[in-house]
């Protein structure tokens, strides 16, 4: 069984480390950026079935963690495209998919993974009360990443192409929130795959964004 699970979590990294990294060159030129930058709905399931494949405790207060996350991320952003108030001045292209009241449904997948795997990954590194206060930061980290190459790319924009301050503090406290339900929640918090999500995620926005500014140079 040992054997199996080590194979598994083996087949995982590199399916995610594949698909992650070979779409880099793709996003960053122009004539294929369409249409990969549309996979990434596609690339976020696949991120989320990885992870809750090595998730091992299916308990009703995981289930409901699980809800918590994706329901406050889907509210959080909801309101904040309507009013404004909560992330700033933005709204959602249609690169992402389907959405509702604004928002593409894959966002609230998307807290959701984040949550869990910044969370995850620092179990039995430090202790829950610093996970609470650290976890939220990865995700923030995370985020100063993510802007540049989802306002390039049309999964977002916006008002007078400047992120707000506002948005990494809206960040950290709905991250903050997320982390102590995740915390006081009583499941097995630990997954193998947990740091191997953040990671891809971290380095592939960091490439993008690199590659992003140096493809009009090349392409001159």
């Amino acid at each position: 069984m040992r054997q199996i699970f080590k194979d598994k979590t083996a087949i995982s990294k590199f399916v995610i480390w594949l698909v992650y990294l070979s779409g880099i060159p793709f996003i960053c030129y122009l004539g294929t950026q369409e249409l990969f930058a549309s996979a990434t709905p596609f690339t976020l399931l696949l991120s989320a079935v990885l992870l809750l494949w090595h998730h091992e405790d299916w308990n009703r207060s995981f289930l409901f963690f699980a809800l918590i996350a994706f329901s406050t991320g889907m509210l959080a952003e909801i309101l904040g495209v309507a009013t404004g108030m909560v992330f700033g001045d933005y709204h959602y292209g249609k690169v992402l998919g389907p959405m509702m009241m604004g928002v593409p449904w894959v966002i609230g997948l998307n807290w959701f993974l984040c949550v869990y795997a910044a969370n995850s990954l620092l179990i039995d590194r430090l202790s829950a009360k610093q996970i609470i206060f650290l976890a939220p930061l990865l995700l923030v980290i995370l985020d100063v990443l993510i802007e540049p190459v989802a306002m390039r790319l049309g999964f977002w924009h916006w008002g007078g192409d400047v992120v707000p301050m506002q948005n990494y503090l809206a960040w950290y406290v709905i991250a903050f929130f997320l982390s102590f339900v995740f915390q006081q929640l009583p499941f097995n918090k630990k997954n193998a795959f947990s740091a191997t999500v953040y990671t891809a995620m971290f380095v592939f926005f960091l490439l993008v964004g690199i590659g992003l500014r140096l493809s009009p140079i090349f392409a001159s």
